[in-house]
């Protein structure tokens, strides 16, 4: 007998192949046959070309702008499930993000606008929806560098920034095992990791960050607590952008209620409500050992001040500030 499904009986699935082989497996093995260094090539080619057309592209219209293990990811790849939605430059790699404001500032607006869609295109796509599309960025990083507010303010000053604050005790936790798990992390414990933070940010200079060549390595990947003490963020967005250009929300209220936050900030995009998206979590990582409580109840009580002057810049009580 012949193999294949087809002489079995049956079609093939959408999602199935040649010899019923899942096509999202098949995309893998095809990306893992390609050398790196073609790979490299055809990405500097791409943004060759969006830098050659930069002039007839657009800028975001909204930033996604943290927190770090807030959602940032799962909300940015709901939203460009929209219609109205527009992915940014090319489609096919999926970029979430140009980091152009926290690491690569140093790039020139050209370069920044390469990775947006054109104006023609969001022309198109105004005359087949009927209203205007939108596009934008996703950063967990956005949120706490010190020099992003004004950087985007100089580029993007209308544009709408979606902030997701999460529980900072469950935050620095999940934030600590994220970079365990991606390499960036080497202490074996997450006591032992924030016991360490404040060593590891002692040299920060904020006003270094002014400089766009200037990184610091802890303070971006180390900085469990620090990234918790949700009120200064704000208040340096505030300083440069109108309250009405905010939205602040829970990251708690995402996996609850995940249509209603969509929904949420689908309104305030100015986009008309939709309800097709598929809300699968992203970057999320499940396989972490509980948090001992005396650990839990230590941290509670250091976030403690941290929540109360969170509740007087935003006006609102959030579902962890009350304990």
């Amino acid at each position: 007998m012949r193999g294949g499904l087809a002489s079995q009986g049956r079609r093939p699935s959408p999602r199935e192949g040649i010899g019923g082989m899942d096509i999202g497996r098949v995309g893998v093995l095809a990306r893992e046959a390609v050398p790196t260094s073609v790979v490299s090539v055809a990405k500097h080619g791409v943004r060759g070309v969006g830098r050659l057309t930069a002039s007839s592209r657009v800028l975001p219209s909204y930033l996604i702008a943290g927190t770090k293990k807030g959602g940032t990811t799962s909300l940015a790849n709901w939203l460009v499930q929209h219609p109205g939605v527009m992915r940014m430059f090319p489609r096919a790699q999926r970029h979430k993000s140009a980091h152009y404001f926290d690491t690569n500032f140093a790039q020139s607006p050209r370069w920044y606008r390469s990775h947006f869609p054109t104006e023609q295109a969001r022309e198109r796509l105004h005359q087949a929806l009927g209203y205007r599309p939108v596009v934008g960025e996703a950063s967990p990083y956005y949120m706490f560098h010190p020099a992003v507010p004004d950087r985007a303010r100089s580029l993007l000053p209308d544009v709408r920034v979606v902030m997701l604050l999460r529980d900072p005790v469950s935050r620095a936790y999940s934030h600590y095992w994220d970079r365990v798990s991606t390499g960036f992390e080497d202490l074996p414990t997450f006591e032992a990791a924030i016991e360490a933070e404040a060593g590891r940010l002692a040299d920060v200079d904020e006003a270094k960050f002014l400089d766009p060549c200037y990184q610091h390595y802890s303070y971006e990947h180390h900085s469990y607590l620090a990234r918790g003490r949700y009120a200064d963020q704000i208040a340096r967005w505030l300083r440069v952008f109108d309250p009405s250009q905010l939205l602040i929300l829970e990251f708690e209220r995402l996996k609850t209620t995940p249509q209603d936050v969509f929904d949420e900030v689908v309104s305030f995009l100015g986009l008309p409500p939709y309800d097709g998206v598929d809300m699968v979590a992203r970057n999320e990582r499940s396989q972490q050992p509980a948090m001992s409580d005396s650990c839990q109840e230590s941290l509670r009580a250091y976030f403690r001040p941290y929540n109360r002057q969170l509740v007087e810049i935003t006006g609102r009580e959030f579902s962890w500030t009350q304990s």
